[in-house]
């Protein structure tokens, strides 16, 4: 397993590499400080996980992320001092897995980073195969990609394991919390809202703000509900 910490912070560094190394002994630990070299090692290493700075020497931790995206679904950690809400929905939009401030606790952050890892594909072990098809939607879960129409619709590995569930629980709500706890393991701070921020950028690829009738409906303060698509 190969991780990329991306930070110019040795001490952030230090804390990251021991986390990881309590929680995957024999990890390959890639550290880079500057953006533009954190972005060839995704190319070049294909990491299983990226922990990232917002504030890095050469260029924005947003636009390293923002091109990363463009190329690779790797896990993202934001790990920073930039914890403005701002700041977080911008990270969540761009395709964060996960945004923490670098002030976290030790146990914390232990905790997020195993959740983290859990859902890597080094740790798909679920054992399902068959692919499912609702409508024009098509789930191949060996390959944890989704399509509609066809089309692929290049999910972050949190929105695919959202939208997934959902659509293997057709036409029943699954509430906020439970949702949670199957993503995530556990509750993030603001549970909620960092939900419902994945939530809305899922819907948004899917085209559910721009082709009605929805697939995705939110049931109130209830949860969430998949339908199937019409046609």
């Amino acid at each position: 397993m190969k991780v990329l910490l991306l930070d110019s912070a040795s001490e952030v560094v230090e804390l990251v590499s021991f986390c990881l190394e309590m929680l995957r002994p024999g990890v390959t630990l890639l550290p880079a400080a500057e953006g533009s070299k954190g972005v060839s090692l995704v190319q070049a290493e294909a990491p299983d996980l990226v922990v990232l700075d917002v504030n890095l020497p050469d260029m924005d931790g947003f636009e390293v992320l923002r091109q990363i995206r463009l190329f690779s679904d790797v896990q993202v950690v934001v790990l920073t001092a930039r914890v403005g809400s701002r700041d977080r929905i911008r990270g969540l939009d761009l395709g964060a897995d996960d945004y923490m401030s670098r002030s976290v606790d030790y146990v914390e952050l232990f905790a997020r980073l195993q959740a983290v890892l859990r859902r890597s594909h080094v740790d798909r072990d679920s054992g399902a195969t068959a692919g499912l098809e609702v409508g024009d939607i098509r789930i191949d879960p060996a390959a944890r990609h989704a399509f509609r129409g066809g089309q692929a619709l290049n999910l972050t590995p949190i929105e695919y394991a959202l939208f997934a569930h959902l659509a293997q629980h057709e036409g029943r709500v699954i509430s906020r919390r439970a949702l949670l706890h199957k993503v995530w393991g556990a509750e993030p701070p603001d549970g909620v809202s960092y939900l419902d921020s994945f939530l809305d950028r899922l819907r948004r690829k899917l085209g559910d703000a721009t082709s009605p009738p929805c697939i995705l409906i939110e049931m109130g303060d209830t949860g969430y509900k998949f339908l199937r698509p019409a046609g």
